[in-house]
């Protein structure tokens, strides 16, 4: 199974800490409890904005373009640190509360 399969079925109930973020790097560990507790990290090289607390407990995932920011999030955000939105690449974090979270970023993460 793929990590980006692993992460829409297997998110559900799991861990996702921001273990770095520092200029030019932004690493996530996503720990999968319906795996045994089996750790993965996604590695972000080109972050732009990380609108995240340090530790949720996930519902789901996504990744994609500025389309899964809601309407008006990058206007009522943006200050100077983004460049061209449409180049952006997003990861959409749902906690088990529904609630939304963000990381903006250039380029694809890499996934291990």
């Amino acid at each position: 199974m793929d990590f980006y399969s692993l992460l829409s079925k297997d998110a559900e109930d799991s861990l996702l800490t921001v273990s770095e973020y520092k200029e030019g790097i932004l690493r996530l560990v996503f720990r999968a409890d319906a795996l045994g507790g089996e750790e993965h990290t996604i590695t972000i090289r080109q972050p732009v904005h990380l609108d995240m607390p340090p530790k949720l407990m996930l519902g789901s995932v996504l990744f994609g373009d500025a389309s899964l920011l809601p309407s008006g999030y990058a206007e009522a955000r943006n200050q100077g640190y983004g460049g061209d939105e449409d180049t952006w690449r997003v990861l959409k974090a749902v906690d088990d509360e529904a609630n939304e979270f963000y990381a903006i970023y250039f380029g694809r993460e890499i996934l291990e």
